[in-house]
């Protein structure tokens, strides 16, 4: 039985911790977030990366998107032997999410739906890449606190027992980054702050809209913001329904569409995410 590290302490790397963890014991989770140190998932702490000198273990398992940058930190940086890292299989679940992206977006061409694009929850802007391509000329909005999650919204996450998210999880305030990676970013409104004060003044109807900000209260305040002003045939994508970290998105779709009588469909995407139909 093989002592197990898993370097990544997201989704991914939960997810990655019920599969190995049948056959072999899962000893510590790692971490690049600093904001991830210290805490425990499963009940085993997170580590930082140097850490690794201090316990015994006989294989990492790399559950993370940026694997070869991580491969290269343990192999380069801290000098573990490659022969003992493999890589937990995530693309075909990634790419699960790209295939209805994809999907969605060909259905609203070929119904000629006109109208906006938005992404809540952008941090560094790898998926609202995908959108920018699949939606090529749409104005497209990005609201985000760029700086992780607000006080606001973890203390109702804390209180509601939803999660163990923290102030600043997720922070990025390189807005140029993620506009670099967008195609045609001319046409791209950046809405730096708190959401749903963002939204104010913004009258513009949607065609698609994804929603990808972990906690229940952005999810609940962006879902009455953006589902009435879709318009019929819009989508909106919302990540994270069935998290095994962050309950409360679950929470806030069904507590919005027994209000309104919206309907959802579950995906089997890494996190489960959610689609509703206008």
């Amino acid at each position: 039985m093989d002592k197990v590290i898993i370097f990544g302490a997201g989704e991914v790397g939960i997810k990655a911790f019920y599969e190995y963890n049948e056959t072999n014991t899962v000893v510590a989770f790692v971490d690049n977030d600093v904001n991830k140190w210290g805490k425990k998932i499963k009940d085993l702490y997170v580590l930082r990366p140097d850490q690794l000198k201090d316990i015994r273990y006989n294989k990492i398992y790399i559950a993370s998107l940026a694997r070869e940058e991580i491969f290269n930190q343990l192999t380069n940086e801290l000098g573990i032997e490659p022969n003992i890292i493999e890589y937990y299989s995530i693309d075909i679940n990634f790419d699960a999410r790209l295939t209805y992206l994809r999907r969605i977006a060909d259905e609203i061409k070929e119904k000629n739906i006109q109208g906006s694009i938005a992404e809540l929850g952008v941090f560094k802007g790898e998926f609202a890449k995908h959108i920018s391509r699949n939606f090529e000329t749409e104005k497209f909005y990005l609201f985000d606190t760029f700086e992780g999650f607000d006080l606001r919204d973890v203390l109702a996450e804390v209180q509601l027992n939803y999660s163990n998210a923290s102030s600043g999880e997720y922070f990025n305030n390189d807005i140029n980054l993620v506009l670099d990676k967008l195609h045609n970013n001319h046409r791209c409104i950046v809405k730096k702050g708190y959401f749903p004060e963002t939204f104010e003044g913004v009258t513009d109807e949607f065609v698609f809209v994804s929603i990808d900000v972990d906690l229940y209260l952005p999810i609940y305040e962006g879902l009455k913001a953006f589902y009435p002003r879709m318009k019929k045939g819009g989508y909106i994508l919302i990540h994270d329904y069935n998290s095994v970290r962050f309950t409360g998105a679950k929470e806030a779709v069904r507590k919005y569409c027994r209000e309104t009588g919206a309907r959802y469909m579950p995906l089997n995407d890494i996190s489960g995410s959610v689609v509703i139909i206008k």
